[in-house]
């Protein structure tokens, strides 16, 4: 992975997979091989998202998550089991933004209502919230989002503001070829508050 050699990786990650398959099925109970498990899951999500392979990053995103919301409810006390819970929810809101940049709108929203229902708290999913409900036209949802959170300042995203945070998504959705007037209209709101 480190040296961008995504197929060798893939083909090593899925090896691995296979045997924390069979590692965590021989014994269900074993909450260190459900780990390895999701741990399999999510290094394989994350050489299908830079692949582009972004429905199969989903699907190994999902089955990671399941495994570490299972493991974070059977023992609230355990930090790293709150922490792997964390970090495979910050992933599926992540792989969210992607959907939205490969024009996988409603499958890109599905994906961050699940990150959502998770983690409310994490004021960045909402923005890709909003991306998403705006470019499947659902304005006045996406106007709402882009402007409840003006004056924030995003620990989660290098202590940027909101509007930063926004104008930097902007600036890569319209890379992509992806515009929506809504876009310039929040952005002129945002001017007008300074």
């Amino acid at each position: 992975m480190a040296q961008r050699n995504l197929p060798a990786a893939l083909a090593s990650y899925q090896a691995g997979l296979t045997i924390a398959e069979r590692l965590a099925q021989s014994d269900p109970g074993n909450a260190s091989w459900q780990r390895h498990l999701s741990v399999a899951y999510i290094k394989i999500g994350i050489v299908q998202m830079a692949q582009g392979n972004l429905s199969a990053a989903l699907t190994n995103f999902q089955a990671d998550l399941s495994i570490t919301e299972r493991l974070a409810n059977s023992d609230p006390g355990n930090a790293g089991w709150q922490r792997d819970r964390q970090i495979a929810v910050e992933d599926l809101a992540s792989l969210a933004f992607n959907l939205v940049l490969a024009g996988e709108f409603t499958t890109a929203l599905e994906a961050i209502d699940q990150a959502i229902s998770i983690r409310p708290d994490q004021t960045w999913f909402y923005a890709n919230r909003a991306h998403a409900l705006m470019f499947l036209n659902r304005l006045d949802e996406a106007r709402t989002l882009y402007l409840k959170y003006r004056g924030r300042t995003l620990a989660e995203q290098n202590g940027n503001s909101w509007e930063t945070a926004i104008r930097e998504d902007f600036a890569q959705l319209r890379k992509a070829g992806l515009t929506n007037p809504l876009m310039d209209e929040i952005e002129k709101q945002f001017a007008s508050a300074k």
